[in-house]
């Protein structure tokens, strides 16, 4: 119900609409005037009877039926309907919705649904299948790789002691000249190269930087847009570590907090060299090195992850730091 007062000599364009199942559905829309006096309207009723509202909602599990968060369902192309726990509900006016869900790039078969207003449930189940494979480096370690999104990445952490070219990258240096150094070196645990296959070596970023090329031929250490378009798609820095790592505690300590690596990136707690030398964190955090430079006085980008939290974010890391490292197809 509409009502109020038109002055005189002026035009009142009348629109009423609602939001419904994303779309804008206008239910009355009428030019109204001018009048030469003031005059007050009489009581304007907008008819709703044609609108069908019906509820669905449902939830978005894996082959487990383990519930899938954060995931979305996609109703007519355009309503995106967020389920950060694997559940959600809807609203839609229409009398047929085309609706399908996704987790976090993997969309499910779409499903046409007949409404009358009677509320539908509809679940749906994506086991998304990871597309996998295999990279070699120059001196024949076989690397597992994984599509995420729209990028292939090695699934294992770096473990050459060659640059692509067969360039001999040098290791060996104690603490004191690991901390001034500004080449090349990459380092083991402790200098003990047990646990070197699942884990990986520990590369100081002036071996990330060198122009001849760490990773295999055709891919290259991800840089700060790629680690962030990977982290995204699971959520944001907050949420995404659960999906990148590793489950279980083979390669992390407890609790290794909710680890269901759906991504199948396998991220494993490779610990990491300091600046200072010692080394240390294997099983209680990652670091990954980004290739991103911000200048010769700059600290440079990685990416971490720990034990407990369900974060994983970009932040600052000294040039002598040794990490893991991790390849993107080119």
């Amino acid at each position: 119900q509409v009502d109020g007062m038109v002055p005189a000599n002026q035009v009142l364009n009348l629109k009423v609409s609602t939001i419904c199942g994303g779309n804008n559905i206008v239910l009355y829309n009428s030019t109204i005037g001018p009048f030469s006096a003031d005059v007050n309207l009489d009581s304007i009723f907008v008819n709703t009877s044609q609108l069908v509202y019906t509820h669905i909602s449902g939830q978005i599990t894996d082959c487990n039926n383990q519930l899938l968060g954060p995931s979305y369902v996609v109703i007519n192309g355009t309503y995106i309907v967020y389920a950060s726990n694997g559940i959600y509900n809807a609203q839609v006016c229409d009398n047929s919705a085309v609706i399908s869900a996704g987790f976090p790039w993997h969309l499910s078969t779409a499903q046409l649904l007949n409404l009358n207003g009677t509320p539908q449930v509809v679940n749906f189940q994506i086991c998304n299948p990871l597309t996998t494979g295999t990279v070699t480096d120059f001196e024949g370690n076989v690397y597992r790789t994984v599509v995420i999104g729209s990028k292939t990445w090695t699934a294992d952490n770096l473990r050459t002691t060659h640059f692509r070219n067969g360039t001999i990258i040098p290791t060996g240096l104690n603490n004191y000249y690991w901390s001034t150094t500004t080449q090349g070196y990459y380092s083991t645990m402790h200098d003990d190269t047990t646990g070197d296959y699942e884990y990986g070596k520990l590369y100081n970023w002036y071996v990330v930087a060198d122009p001849i090329g760490l990773c295999p031929t055709g891919w290259h250490v991800p840089n700060d847009s790629d680690w962030i378009d990977l982290i995204n798609l699971f959520g944001g820095e907050l949420t995404a570590a659960p999906y990148l790592k590793e489950a279980g505690y083979s390669h992390w300590n407890y609790p290794n907090t909710s680890a269901n690596n759906i991504s199948g990136f396998t991220a494993r707690a490779g610990g990491l060299r300091m600046e200072s030398g010692p080394s240390g964190g294997r099983g209680e955090i990652g670091y990954w090195w980004s290739s991103s430079d911000y200048g010769a006085n700059a600290n440079v980008s990685s990416v971490y992850m720990d034990k407990t939290s369900f974060e994983s974010f970009l932040q600052s890391n000294d040039r002598n730091s040794g990490l893991s490292v991790r390849c993107v197809k080119n």
